[in-house]
């Protein structure tokens, strides 16, 4: 498979190596300036979307979600053209063929990827092209599943969810302990034991801590912990009741 891809940023930057080490060869390269992408390659470097070839097998668009639709508009109607966004529907690509591969990982060029082990969702606007996807992208992924926006939407709420919230929490106690002279590395067991459980159970089952107990005499006193601490306070008591609604059917 022959093809093209605007962009050279980190999605960018891990599908090339994807698509290239599955034996697919890299054409063209479309940038705002020539940063030598293109050339490690041996693929050509062109500065406008205008200019690619219309005999590729592919064109994708690894641009920011709000320029997909103008991107696409500069693009040869006669080219199969993809875009790698999570909330992005198919509707706005122009071309009368198109799809979309979304990876559910947060993508950095500087961190190796096992490939093998990245989920794909894919979708296309019509059967022959999805099936293209899929023989392009199941050699590379042992994880390509076929689905809707509204499966990829849901998907990707999933993914803010497991990934840049439990994230962010992770942030708030490192700045936590800092408070009382602590490494957060004293988590990292903890953490990974996490990973590993939810790998061979359910995360319902693998709940634990004092909410999941219903015992309401420690989380009134961690809430108490926390009192100068209004902002992690909130959060606490948001997931806390989160979990008491689930497994006792009460509150804080």
């Amino acid at each position: 498979m022959r093809f093209g891809i605007t962009g050279t940023g980190n999605a960018a930057h891990h599908f090339v190596w994807m698509l290239v080490g599955a034996g697919h060869k890299l054409c063209q390269v479309c940038g705002r300036k020539d940063n030598g992408f293109a050339g490690r390659f041996g693929a050509e470097y062109i500065s406008s979307v205008d200019q690619f070839d219309p005999t590729l097998d592919l064109v994708i668009l690894a641009v920011n979600d709000d320029a997909i639709a103008e991107v696409s508009s500069q693009l040869s109607k006669s080219i199969f053209s993809i875009h790698l966004s999570g909330m992005t529907p198919l509707s706005v690509l122009s071309q009368k063929n198109h799809g979309v591969v979304w990876p559910i990982q947060s993508l950095s060029a500087s961190k190796e990827l096992n490939y093998k082990s990245l989920p794909l969702l894919i979708e296309a606007n019509n059967e022959k092209y999805q099936n293209l996807l899929k023989s392009w992208f199941t050699p590379i992924s042992n994880t390509v599943v076929s689905g809707n926006f509204e499966q990829r939407v849901a998907a990707h709420v999933s993914a803010v969810f497991v990934n840049n919230f439990v994230n962010h929490l992770y942030d708030l106690t490192a700045d936590y302990m800092k408070n009382y002279k602590l490494s957060f590395n004293l988590m990292m067991p903890i953490v990974r034991e996490e990973m590993e459980k939810i790998s061979v159970m359910s995360a319902e089952e693998a709940q634990t801590g004092p909410a999941r107990r219903g015992d309401i005499q420690t989380l009134k006193r961690q809430m108490e912990l926390l009192k100068d601490q209004p902002h992690m306070a909130e959060i606490y008591q948001v997931l806390t009741n989160s979990i008491l609604r689930k497994f006792h059917g009460k509150e804080l």
